[in-house]
C-alpha cells in the first residue's frame, strides 16, 4: 500500500503440486520493483510442476522464505508486514489471477544389458515414457493424446547419420513405417501394449504415477530396418495437447545410455581368435579340444580381436578357463582383458596368466577345463560361446560375416608332480584273530590318474625297520581310469615274531609317472601315509553315574573305555568280529555287553543285580544313539526308588563281547560307582523338650535366648530387625560333612542373607542351629508363607519349605503423643500412641510409680503422683501439690526409667 525498498533477494513459495509424486515447490526470487508498491518474483516452470489455479503456499509464503538479512521496508525503514492473504481469497496471487501449469515429459528407457552411455548395441530396446505431470483427480484425456497405428499422425520420429549428427527436423521418418526400403518395428507398434488395437491414445493420470508406456524398438528391428551395422541416430515424439496445439518432444535422456544429443547404434559383434600352447606332444600353439597342457614353456594364451574391445566396470572383457571335469574350487579363472589387448590387430597378443597381479589364479593339476571368453564392443554387443549371430543366409550384405568363435574344451592342466591316497583293509590292524596266525592287511594305492612305470613300496614300522624296501606294487586290473589303482599284500608280524612294533606304520610310494611324465609325491596324501599296528587289548578307564531328563531312566552310568593304542584318531570300541576271518571291531554296543549290580542306599535295581542295564545311549544321554567305535556310552539305570547317594554300583562287561577297532577283546573287569544323591534332604525344627518333638514350622524369636511377645490373637511381636530362627535341623545320608548342607531363606521372594549360612547333618538330632538374618527386616507385620525357609545338599537337592507363623517385627517404642491438665490442676491425662505396659514381655498395667512430676515457675511445688487410672492408650494421674498454683506453673510428666 505504499513504496517499498529491498534489501536482498527476498524469495516467494508457490504450490507446484503438493506431496509425492511432485517435486519440491518452486521458491522463486525477487526480481524488480524496488521503490515501487509492486514487487516482481520470476517463476520458471520446470519438469514437474502442476496446478489447475496457481496459488502461493500459504500466508507466510512470503515470510517464511524472505530470511537470512533480506528485507522489505518503506521509506523509513520500517519493515513491512509479510502476511500474503489467504490463498484462494481476495487479494491473493490465486484469486487475482487464472494461471494454469501443465507440464508433459518423455524420456526412453534402454533394456537388456549391458547399456553403453552413449551407445546402443543390436540387443538393446529401447522404450517411450510419456509422463504427464498433474493432479490425479483430474478427469482423464483433458491434457494431450497422440496417435499410433500409422492412423492421421505418427507420434514418433526417427533420424540417422553414418558419421556426423543426424537432422531430427528434416531427415525424420516415422518410427513405425513399414516399407520394403526401410522396416523399423516390423513386428510391433508404436503404441500402448495394453490396448493394441486402438490407434488413439490418450496421456492420462494413473492414480498419481502420470506414466503412459508406449513401445519402441529393439537393436535387431532398428539393424533390420535401416540395413546398416553402425550409424548416429536421433529420436523425437509429437504430442498433442487437448486445445489442439501441437507438442514436439526431442529425446535427449535415453535412459540407462544417459543424456546426449543422439546416439550411436554398432549392430554388430565383436570377434575373436584364442589359442593355446602344449607342451607335451608337438610343442606347439592349438585350438584344438581333449589335450593337455601346463605354463611350464609358454606362460599363457595368445589372441587377436576384429575391433576395439570395452573392459571396463561392470562390461569386463573376459578370458575364461571354466571347468569341465574335476575339483577346482576358484574355477572359473578368469582374465580381464585391458590396454592394447583390446586392440584390434592382425598380430597375435601372448597374455602372461601367470602373473600374480592378473588375478587369473592358479589352475588345479590334472582338473580338465574348457577355454572360453565373454568380450564387449565399445556399445556393448556381446560375444561368447552362447552367440550364434546373425543368420547370414537371409542378410547378403558385405558388413554381415559369419560367427568364427570355436570354444576349447576338456583340456587337462598338469603340472605339478601326480598324488596317491593309501587306503588299508584294517586300519588299526592286529596280528590275528588268536595272535598266532599272521594276517596281511592289504594296501591299495589310488593315483586317481593313468600312471607309467610300476609303483614301489617303502614300509617303515613303529620301531624303525623296513617292513618292505622299494617293493613292486601289483595293478587293479579294471581300474577306471586305466592302470590307477595298485596293491600291495603286507603281512603285519605276531607278538611272537616282533613285540616292538605296534603303533604308526609309515608308507611311501616312489616310481609313478603321470601322462606328463611327471612322477609322484612320495608322501601320500590325506593323511593315508601312516597305518597303526595294534595288538594291545582295549580297557575300561572310568565309570561315572548321573541324572539326566530321560522320562523312563533318568539315572545313569557313563562309561569311558581306552583302546590302549598310540594313535587317538583311529581308536574305537565295537560289540563284535568275526575270529574266523580276522576281521575288525564292528557295531555299536549293546546292553547285552554289560551286567550290573547294586547293594547299599534305598534305591535298587527293579530288574535285581547281575541284570543288563534298561537302555544303552552316546554320551549326550539320547537312547540308542551310541555309534560304532564311541568311547564314551550311557547305561540307563531301571531303580525302584530315587537314590539317596550310597548305592554302590558294579558295571561288569561280558565276556568276549567288547573289542576295539582292530579286533582286540576288552578283558572283563568289574568297575564300581556311587549312584549320584537324587534325595532331598530333611529340613525340620528340632526342640530338646521335654518333651523331645520335631516341627515342620520355624520358630522365630528376638534372639537365641529372647522371645518375642505373643498376643492374644496369637500374633508374635519380634522387637529386632534381624529374628533368629531357632533350633534348625537338616539330615541327608550323603551331604554328611561339616557345613554340607546350605541354608536359604527368601522374605516376600527376595533373598536374604543368614548367619551362619550353612547346616551340618545331625544323627541323631541333639538339638540344632540357631540361624540370625544378616539383612535387616523392615517393620510391620510378616504373614506364614511370606517368609520361606529351606536346606540344599552338596547334590543341588532341596529340601520342603519350612515358615514361621505370622510375626510382627515392631522396634519403635510407645511414644507421648499428648498430655492435659484438667481444670482444676488435680489431674493429667497422657495419651500414648499405643497400648503400653510396665514389663518388656507385653505385660502388666502401667502404676504410679512408672511416670515421675516436677514442677516449674509460680507459686505451686512439689507435685505428687497419687492415683492412676487407664482406658486403652489414655492414663490418668491424680496430681497434689504444696500450695495454689498461680497459673504460670510448667508441670512436666516424665515415664520413669525403664518402666
Amino acid at each position: 500500500d505504499q513504496a517499498v525498498f529491498v534489501g536482498g533477494t527476498p524469495k516467494l513459495t508457490l504450490e507446484t503440486g503438493v506431496g509425492a509424486p511432485f517435486p519440491a515447490d518452486a521458491i522463486v526470487d525477487y526480481s524488480s520493483g524496488a521503490g515501487t508498491t509492486e514487487l516482481t518474483f520470476t517463476y520458471t516452470v520446470v519438469t514437474g510442476h502442476a496446478s489447475t489455479d496457481l496459488d502461493y503456499t500459504g500466508t507466510d509464503a512470503l515470510a517464511a522464505t524472505t530470511t537470512n538479512g533480506d528485507t522489505i521496508k518503506d521509506l523509513y525503514d520500517n519493515l513491512a508486514t509479510l502476511t500474503l492473504s489467504v490463498p484462494g481469497a481476495s487479494g491473493s496471487l490465486g484469486h487475482s489471477s487464472a494461471i494454469e501449469i501443465e507440464t508433459i515429459s518423455v524420456i526412453v528407457t534402454m533394456n537388456n544389458d549391458p547399456v553403453i552411455d552413449g551407445f546402443m548395441n543390436r540387443d538393446n530396446r529401447l522404450d517411450f515414457v510419456i509422463t504427464l505431470h498433474g493432479d490425479a483427480s483430474k478427469p482423464n484425456s483433458d491434457y494431450a493424446t497422440y496417435t499410433a497405428n500409422g492412423q492421421a499422425y505418427a507420434a514418433g520420429f526417427f533420424a540417422y547419420h553414418t558419421q556426423s549428427t543426424p537432422n531430427i527436423t528434416t531427415g525424420a521418418t516415422q518410427l513405425n513405417t513399414v516399407s520394403a526400403a526401410n522396416k523399423l518395428l516390423t513386428d510391433t507398434n508404436f503404441d500402448d501394449p495394453s490396448s493394441p488395437s486402438d490407434p488413439i491414445e490418450t496421456v492420462e493420470w494413473t492414480g498419481t504415477t502420470g506414466h503412459d508406456w508406449i513401445n519402441g524398438a529393439t537393436g535387431t528391428e532398428i539393424l533390420y530396418g535401416v540395413l546398416l551395422d553402425k550409424f548416429n541416430f536421433d529420436i523425437k515424439v509429437q504430442v498433442y495437447h487437448d486445445n489442439g496445439n501441437l507438442i514436439w518432444l526431442n529425446i535427449n535422456d535415453w535412459g540407462a545410455a544417459g543424456s546426449h544429443p543422439y546416439l550411436i547404434f554398432d549392430g554388430r559383434d565383436p570377434e575373436i581368435e584364442l589359442e593355446y600352447w602344449d607342451n607335451v606332444y608337438d610343442d606347439d600353439w592349438r585350438t584344438l579340444d581333449n589335450y593337455d597342457f601346463n605354463f611350464s614353456e609358454v606362460s599363457g594364451v595368445r589372441i587377436r580381436v576384429s575391433e576395439a574391445l570395452l573392459s571396463t566396470g561392470s562390461y569386463p572383457s573376459n578370458i575364461f578357463f571354466e571347468l569341465n571335469s574335476g575339483t577346482d574350487p576358484d574355477a572359473p579363472h578368469t582374465y580381464t582383458l585391458s590396454a592394447g589387448e583390446l586392440t584390434a590387430t592382425v598380430n597375435w597378443i601372448t597374455i602372461d596368466l601367470t602373473d600374480p597381479s592378473s588375478g587369473f589364479g592358479t589352475l588345479v593339476d590334472s582338473v580338465y577345463y574348457n577355454i572360453e571368453y565373454k568380450i564387449y564392443d565399445l556399445a556393448g554387443n556381446i560375444k561368447d560361446n552362447t552367440d550364434t549371430g546373425l543368420d547370414i543366409s537371409e542378410f547378403p550384405q558385405s558388413f554381415l560375416q559369419a560367427d568364427n568363435y570355436n570354444p576349447i574344451t576338456n583340456v587337462k592342466y598338469d603340472l605339478t608332480r601326480p598324488t596317491v591316497t593309501l587306503s588299508y583293509t584294517g586300519n588299526p590292524h592286529r596280528a590275528s584273530a588268536d595272535f598266532a596266525t599272521a594276517t596281511p592287511d592289504t594296501i591299495t594305492a589310488d593315483f586317481g590318474e593313468r600312471v607309467h612305470d610300476t609303483p614301489k613300496i617303502t614300509i617303515v614300522l613303529a620301531d624303525g625297520d623296513n617292513g618292505a624296501t622299494d617293493n613292486s606294487m601289483t595293478q587293479v586290473a579294471g581300474a577306471n581310469p586305466y592302470r590307477s589303482l595298485w596293491t600291495f599284500p603286507y603281512t603285519v608280524p605276531t607278538v611272537a615274531d616282533n613285540g616292538d612294533i605296534d603303533g604308526v606304520t609309515t608308507v611311501t610310494i616312489s616310481n609313478a609317472l603321470d601322462n606328463a611324465g611327471n612322477e609322484n609325491i612320495s608322501i601320500p596324501i590325506n593323511n593315508t601315509n601312516t597305518f597303526i599296528i595294534d595288538r594291545a587289548a582295549p580297557t575300561v578307564t572310568s565309570i561315572t553315574t548321573g541324572q539326566g531328563s530321560n522320562p523312563d531312566y533318568p539315572f545313569y552310568i557313563t562309561i569311558t573305555f581306552d583302546d590302549n593304542i598310540e594313535v587317538g584318531d583311529s581308536a574305537g570300541i565295537y560289540t563284535s568280529n568275526d575270529t574266523a576271518r580276522d576281521p575288525y571291531g564292528s557295531g555299536a554296543l549293546i546292553v547285552e555287553d554289560f551286567t550290573l549290580s547294586m547293594t547299599g542306599g534305598t534305591a535298587t535295581l527293579t530288574l535285581g543285580n547281575d541284570t543288563i542295564p534298561a537302555d544303552i545311549r552316546d554320551e549326550n544321554d539320547i537312547v540308542n544313539a551310541n555309534a560304532a567305535g564311541d568311547l564314551i556310552v550311557r547305561l540307563g539305570l531301571a531303580l525302584d526308588s530315587i537314590p539317596d547317594g550310597t548305592e554302590d554300583i558294579t558295571v561288569t562287561p561280558e565276556d568276549s563281547a567288547i573289542f576295539d577297532k582292530a579286533g582286540n577283546v576288552l578283558i572283563p573287569a568289574a568297575i564300581n560307582e556311587f549312584l549320584p544323591d537324587a534325595t532331598p534332604p530333611i529340613f525340620t525344627t528340632f526342640q530338646v523338650g521335654p518333651p523331645q518333638i520335631t516341627l515342620d514350622t520355624i520358630i522365630v524369636q528376638n534372639d537365641a535366648s529372647t522371645d518375642g511377645n505373643m498376643t492374644a490373637g496369637g500374633v508374635k511381636y519380634i522387637r529386632t530387625l534381624t529374628p533368629t530362627f531357632i533350633d534348625l535341623v537338616s539330615t541327608d545320608a550323603k551331604s554328611t560333612g561339616v557345613g554340607a548342607i546350605d541354608i536359604q531363606s527368601t522374605v516376600n521372594a527376595v533373598s536374604k542373607n543368614l548367619s551362619p549360612s550353612v547346616l551340618t547333618h545331625e544323627d541323631p538330632l541333639v538339638g540344632g542351629t540357631d540361624v540370625t538374618f544378616q539383612d535387616d527386616l523392615v517393620e510391620g507385620n510378616y504373614l506364614q508363607g511370606s517368609v520361606l525357609v529351606t536346606v540344599t545338599d552338596e547334590a543341588g537337592n532341596v529340601s520342603d519349605t519350612l515358615s514361621p507363623a505370622t510375626f510382627r517385627v515392631d522396634v519403635s517404642p510407645p511414644e507421648i503423643i499428648s498430655s492435659v491438665i484438667s481444670s482444676g490442676n488435680d489431674s493429667v491425662t497422657v495419651t500414648f500412641d499405643t497400648l503400653t505396659y510396665n514389663t518388656s514381655t507385653g505385660t502388666g498395667d502401667l502404676e504410679a510409680s512408672d511416670f515421675t512430676a516436677s514442677i516449674t515457675g509460680g507459686t505451686a511445688n512439689t507435685p505428687v503422683i497419687g492415683g492412676i487410672t487407664i482406658d486403652a492408650v489414655n492414663v490418668y494421674l491424680d496430681i497434689t501439690y504444696t500450695e495454689l498454683a498461680d497459673g504460670t506453673e510448667v508441670l512436666a510428666i516424665t515415664p520413669a526409667t525403664n518402666s
